[in-house]
């Protein structure tokens, strides 16, 4: 099929990057990857914005730390001294954390997959567009600069 088709839903098709199921990432990315040879102003800009966009990795990042330090604090606590009411309730507790590690490993599990999604589509750019990459690069970083400096006012 002609990636023609493809271009006015190209944001929908960024929107797709970050679904849980690796199969339709996969065929989206490679949609994506075949768009930008044939049409790579089109998907530059959000390329790059996605690929220097680590907020979300470091969320991630710090939610995994909490969740350690919590595990590690109540592996600490002596087991003798609980009551059996507190025995029973840190039970539903461990239930709920354990579900929440679950979910947060899972979303930690998409935003890698879409990060390297991200990663294979700007390498193609790079390889056909580099000097349009590094500028656009510097742009988006300068716009942020920007947006720091203009909350700080």
């Amino acid at each position: 099929m002609p990636t023609v088709a493809w271009k006015r839903l190209i944001p929908q098709l960024f929107s797709r990057l970050n679904h849980p199921d690796s199969f339709v990432r996969d065929y989206v990315t490679n949609l994506l990857i075949r768009i930008a040879k044939d049409f790579p102003q089109l998907i530059l800009y959000s390329v790059v914005v996605g690929i220097t966009d680590d907020s979300k990795m470091r969320r991630i990042k710090s939610r995994d730390d909490n969740i350690y330090q919590r595990k590690s604090a109540s592996t600490h606590e002596s087991e003798d001294e609980k009551s059996q009411d507190d025995i029973d309730e840190d039970d539903e507790e461990d239930d709920d954390e354990e579900m929440e590690e679950e979910d947060d490993i899972e979303k930690q599990e998409n935003a890698v997959a879409m990060q390297n999604s991200f990663r294979l589509i700007y390498n193609v750019l790079s390889e056909t567009n580099s000097h349009v990459v590094g500028q656009v690069k510097l742009f988006v970083h300068e716009l942020r600069r920007v947006t720091v400096l203009w909350d700080e006012l």
